[in-house]
């Protein structure tokens, strides 16, 4: 079933029984709560308007979102309990699998082979805290509204598009910092699409993300 159609059936779970469902780095994608998030998931191609990672916070029985927002000037954490109470039905819960297969041709070899990489989940959150304090890109948003404006279309090259390298971060923003950190630790969420050009409604579309629940 594709996340699409989970979409559209959505499990509503109140956070306190959600809460011990939710694992370290499982992706919170937001929808939009007022109109001007509605035009910025338009302009990101998706119903998404935001996204974060959930973070137990030292191991104890907080549990956090961390995050890039731009109406809170940057990276930064919150508790999530408070979050949803401010949001609620409007986060949904995804997670990534634990490991992946890879399947590559090896020129060294001269065969195909198979690679088995760990999600290591506490590295993944770890390394978005680092960059909490950080400000928001909010070139990163124009580059966005450049992408989805037909008139600007002309004005950007689609090889910077497309290029999947990992890449230095700059003007980082929600999704793009997020999609950066996965595929540092060799979990490419988008394939051919480079993560400074991801957006969260994009980032839904990933293959590696599996809908759990929505939070109210």
């Amino acid at each position: 079933m594709s996340n699409q159609q989970l979409i559209m059936q959505r499990i509503f779970i109140p956070f306190k029984k959600a809460k011990s469902h939710i694992k370290e780095a499982d992706i919170l994608l937001f929808r939009p709560a007022v109109w001007y998030e509605h035009i910025l998931a338009i302009t990101q191609m998706g119903e998404y308007s935001h996204v974060g990672l959930a973070s137990w916070h030292n191991g104890n029985n907080l549990l956090e979102i961390i995050q890039f927002s731009g109406s809170d000037g940057g990276g930064n954490t919150k508790n999530l309990g408070r979050v949803v109470q401010q949001l609620p039905h409007l986060i949904d819960v995804y997670r990534v699998s634990d490991c992946r297969q890879g399947i590559f041709f090896n020129p060294a070899t001269q065969a195909i082979e198979t690679k088995k990489v760990v999600l290591p989940r506490k590295q993944i959150t770890n390394m978005l805290r680092s960059f909490t304090g950080l400000p928001y890109g909010w070139k990163g948003i124009w580059w966005f509204l450049k992408k989805w404006m037909v008139g600007l279309r002309l004005f950007y090259s689609m090889q910077d598009v497309v290029n999947d390298t990992t890449q230095e971060v700059v003007a980082p923003v929600c999704s793009t910092i997020i999609a950066h950190i996965f595929s540092h630790h060799d979990f490419d969420l988008i394939k051919n699409r480079a993560d400074k050009y991801i957006s969260p409604g994009v980032l839904a579309l990933s293959t590696h993300l599996h809908y759990l629940f929505t939070l109210e």
